[in-house]
C-alpha cells in the first residue's frame, strides 16, 4: 500500500470507529515533520506485516485513548492515581490485550500527539548530538521499541541492551528492531525487572523513557542508574507529571520533586524540556493538574 494510502486509510478508519477522533488525528498528522510522517508510515507498515490490520490498529489506538480518558476521570474525582504499587499493576503487564493496545497506541501517539512528539524530537536530537557514541547502551522499559530503534539509528554504540517487565513489549521491540535494523547492529532485549538486572560492566549510554511513573521507589531506581552509568555516560530520562494511566503508580505533582530525586541520586541536569498536552501553557497545566511531560539529558556526579 502506498504511504499516503496507509495514512489516509488509518485516519479514515479511526473516524469510522470514533468520529470525534478523526479531525484531531488528522491535525496531529499535519503538525508532523516529513521525517516523522515517514517513520509513522514505517511503523504502521511493520504492524501490517505482523498480521495487524488498519482496523485493528485504529481499534488499539482508540482503546489506548479510552484508558487515558477513564483514568483522567478517576484522577479528577479523587486527586490520586488508581494504583500505587507494582503488585497492583503487575496483572496489567501480564495482560497481553491491555499491553498490546497500550503499546500500539503509545507508539502511534509518540509521533501524533504534540506532548509525546516534543519529547521524541528532544530525544532524537540529543542522540544525534551526543559526544558519547561507543561502548554499551542500556534502555530500561523499552515499551514499543521506538526509542530503542531511534537510538540504534542515531548513535554508534557497540552493543544495545533493552530490558522490560512486559513480555509483550519485549517481543514487540525485538521484532521491530529486526525489521528496521536486522543484523547491522548488536542488540538484545531481555524480559526482566530492572531491579533484578545486574551487570559487571558500566554503560556509556542509559535511556529510560516514561518509566519513573511506573516505579514504586524512583529514588532507588535512579541510584541504580548512577551505579551502572560510566562517568561520562549519555543519560536520557523522561517522565510524566499529573498524568494518570492504568499502570502509573508514582504521582509526580511538579518538576521540583523530580529535581530533588536527581539531587539525592547524584545526577545533574544538562538539558531539559517541559511540554504539555495540546500545547496549553505550563502555568495553566500546573494549576488544572493537566498532563505535563518532562525530558532530561543527565550526567553523573561523583559521590
Amino acid at each position: 500500500m502506498e504511504e499516503s494510502k496507509i495514512v489516509e486509510s488509518f485516519f479514515h478508519t479511526i473516524g469510522e470507529i470514533e468520529p470525534l477522533q478523526r479531525k484531531k488525528a488528522e491535525s496531529y498528522f499535519q503538525a508532523m515533520s516529513q521525517e516523522e510522517k515517514t517513520k509513522l508510515v514505517r511503523r504502521i507498515s511493520f504492524f501490517l506485516l505482523e498480521e495487524e490490520t488498519i482496523k485493528s490498529l485504529a481499534e488499539s489506538y482508540i482503546a489506548f485513548c479510552d484508558y487515558f480518558v477513564n483514568e483522567r476521570y478517576h484522577f479528577a474525582k479523587t486527586g490520586t492515581y488508581r494504583y500505587h504499587s507494582l503488585e497492583e499493576t503487575q496483572i496489567l503487564y501480564e495482560d497481553h490485550d491491555y499491553m498490546h493496545n497500550c503499546m500500539i497506541g503509545l507508539c502511534l501517539a509518540s509521533y501524533m500527539w504534540q506532548i509525546q512528539r516534543d519529547i521524541m524530537r528532544f530525544f532524537v536530537e540529543a542522540c544525534k548530538q551526543a559526544e558519547q557514541r561507543n561502548g554499551r547502551y542500556l534502555e530500561i522499559g523499552v515499551g514499543h521499541g521506538e526509542y530503542f530503534v531511534s537510538a540504534i539509528e542515531n548513535m554508534e554504540f557497540d552493543q544495545y541492551i533493552g530490558v522490560d517487565i512486559s513480555m509483550t513489549s519485549v517481543k514487540m521491540t525485538e521484532k521491530y528492531a529486526d525489521y528496521v535494523i536486522g543484523e547491522k547492529k548488536d542488540f538484545t532485549v531481555l524480559h526482566k525487572d530492572f531491579f533484578d538486572y545486574n551487570s559487571d560492566e558500566t554503560f556509556q549510554g542509559i535511556v529510560m523513557g516514561e518509566v519513573l511513573e511506573h516505579v514504586e521507589e524512583p529514588l532507588k531506581f535512579l541510584k541504580k542508574i548512577h551505579e551502572l552509568a560510566d562517568k561520562d555516560a549519555f543519560i536520557f530520562l523522561s517522565t510524566a507529571i499529573n498524568s494518570p494511566y492504568p499502570d502509573h503508580i508514582y504521582h509526580f505533582h511538579n518538576v521540583e520533586e523530580i529535581y530533588e530525586l536527581f539531587r539525592q541520586s547524584h545526577l545533574r541536569v544538562k538539558k531539559e524540556i517541559c511540554t504539555t498536552a495540546e500545547g496549553i501553557s505550563l502555568e495553566r497545566a500546573a494549576k488544572k493538574k493537566y498532563d505535563i511531560m518532562v525530558g532530561f539529558i543527565l550526567e553523573k556526579e561523583s559521590n
